[in-house]
């Protein structure tokens, strides 16, 4: 009879090691997750940022960046705008919405001032590449502030 009962309690410690080791699997796959996509749109963000902010610079007569780095920000801000997007509708995945509602709240911002600057007035472009560099940094703070709070 002795056998029998460290068997079972063998077996139900195995099955419960088991479970644990799933529900931690499960939330670090869940960490990992959080983590890649908050890192993309930080990355895209800061594309983003750099690529107007030096773009403002230049047409204020100031250059700030070589001609081949602004090329390079010039052909990669469109796919880090598409990564943005892709990554953003992860994150809507992977939180609740209260959780990322100033990135997204951001996000729409930075789309808003997208639109002003190519469906506006010429003029005005200066000021709509600095206001496009802002609301970048602004969301790239607010995505900051969500990996520091649910992933450290």
């Amino acid at each position: 009879m002795g056998y029998v009962s460290t068997l079972i309690i063998a077996l139900i410690s195995a099955g419960a090691g088991a479970y644990f080791a799933i529900l931690k699997s499960k939330k670090e796959r869940l960490w990992s997750d959080r983590y890649e996509a908050l890192k993309e749109v930080v990355l895209a963000l800061g594309t983003v940022e750099s690529r107007f902010s030096s773009s403002h610079m230049e047409q204020l007569g100031v250059s700030v960046i070589s001609r081949a780095e602004s090329k390079k920000l010039s052909d990669e801000w469109p796919v880090a705008m598409y990564s943005l997007r892709e990554n953003i509708a992860k994150l809507q995945l992977l939180f609740k919405d209260t959780d990322i509602s100033a990135l997204h709240e951001a996000v729409v911002e930075l789309n808003s001032a997208f639109t002003d600057a190519y469906h506006g007035n010429p003029i005005d472009m200066p000021e709509n590449h600095e206001t496009i560099a802002i609301r970048a940094k602004a969301a790239a703070k607010a995505a900051i502030a969500i990996g520091q709070k649910y992933c450290l």
